[in-house]
């Protein structure tokens, strides 16, 4: 999936993700985690509670948002969050897509996401949708 990322000084890239919002993974690869990167977790789901992963993890996880890292050009971190409403961010080489309710849920296409700000002046609920769709390099937001 084509994903577009909107940095902080607003130039766009384009950049590859295997993964799309609402897809449902296991971890793959723990030692991909950013568990000490609170102000990610500010902006994904506005506070520094997070579930430490382990490879062992066999739960269920779904991509709630994805975002692009502050200091890593086009490096994408996904947050997952399982059904016992743990959160966590990772990044997409410690995740593996899994085939589950997959035909209940619309492809999604050419999504923008956003760089994470050096400074959050907002913090966000774990259901905000940080995310939008680009058509024709415009920016739709839904």
């Amino acid at each position: 999936m084509d994903v577009y990322i909107k940095f902080i000084n607003g130039k766009i890239e384009k950049t590859h993700s295997r993964f799309n919002i609402g897809d449902y993974v296991n971890i793959k690869d723990a030692r991909y985690q950013y568990n000490a990167f609170t102000k990610a977790f500010k902006y994904f789901w506005g506070n520094e509670k997070v579930k430490y992963l382990s490879s062992e993890n066999k739960e269920i996880w779904k991509i709630i948002n994805i975002a692009a890292h502050p200091f890593y050009n086009c490096c994408l971190i996904y947050y997952i969050r399982n059904i016992k409403g743990e959160n966590a961010i990772i990044g997409g080489d410690g995740l593996k897509k899994i085939n589950y309710h997959k035909r209940n849920r619309e492809n999604i296409k050419n999504i923008i996401v956003y760089e994470i700000p050096m400074f959050i002046t907002k913090t966000h609920n774990w259901n905000d949708k940080l995310w939008d769709f680009y058509d024709n390099r415009k920016i739709i937001k839904k």
